[in-house]
């Protein structure tokens, strides 16, 4: 019959030994290793600076561009206000005209640049006063203290400086100058076209 026999089986000789050598430890081991976190991280890091850098640049100089773009078209608005106010003819009492005054003609000067008329104001009207040999807020030369439309005893009483201020749309900026005008017309010229 069948006979039973033991076997022992040595366990030691079943064990794989691996068909590789292990690999080997130096400077040329890491080239095929790959990057590890911490330099991933300090590239992504170095990387998101220079593009922070370069949008913030790029940022200041649109900025920086617009504001230049809005003092040009203030000084362009003002210096053609000043010449239209310059070349106008004169007013005796332009703070009392409503229509055709000054200011009308010193806003016409926003139309090249699409700004509305309200841009540009007349902040102050001051007159020369002789006697004082200074400028003053009233034009009166009689006691009574209103305007006085007749003024045209000398061309000095006629003297008027007109302050032209121009502000951007938004209100964050604004410019003045002064134009000083005078009536220097002959006095035949001046009886017929006086204003009332």
């Amino acid at each position: 019959m069948f006979k039973r026999t033991h076997q022992q089986t040595d366990t030691t000789a079943m064990r794989t030994t691996p068909d590789a050598a292990p690999p080997e430890q130096g400077p040329d081991s890491r080239r095929d290793a790959g990057f590890t976190l911490a330099e991933n991280l300090i590239a992504m890091a170095l990387m998101s600076t220079i593009v922070l850098t370069l949008i913030l640049g790029t940022w200041v100089v649109i900025r920086t561009s617009k504001q230049n773009d809005e003092l040009a078209k203030i000084e362009a608005v003002l210096g053609s206000a000043a010449d239209r106010i310059a070349n106008y003819r004169y007013i005796p009492c332009p703070e009392n005209v409503t229509a055709g005054g000054y200011e009308e003609i010193g806003s016409a000067a926003t139309a090249g640049v699409g700004w509305a008329p309200e841009t540009v104001s007349i902040s102050r009207y001051e007159y020369w006063d002789v006697d004082a040999d200074a400028w003053t807020d009233s034009n009166a030369i009689d006691a009574s203290g209103d305007c006085n439309t007749q003024v045209g005893l000398t061309t000095a009483a006629t003297l008027q400086k007109v302050t032209v201020t121009v502000t951007t749309p938004d209100g964050g900026k604004s410019r003045s100058m002064e134009v000083v005008k005078a009536d220097i017309r002959p006095t035949e010229v001046k009886d017929e076209t006086q204003v009332p």
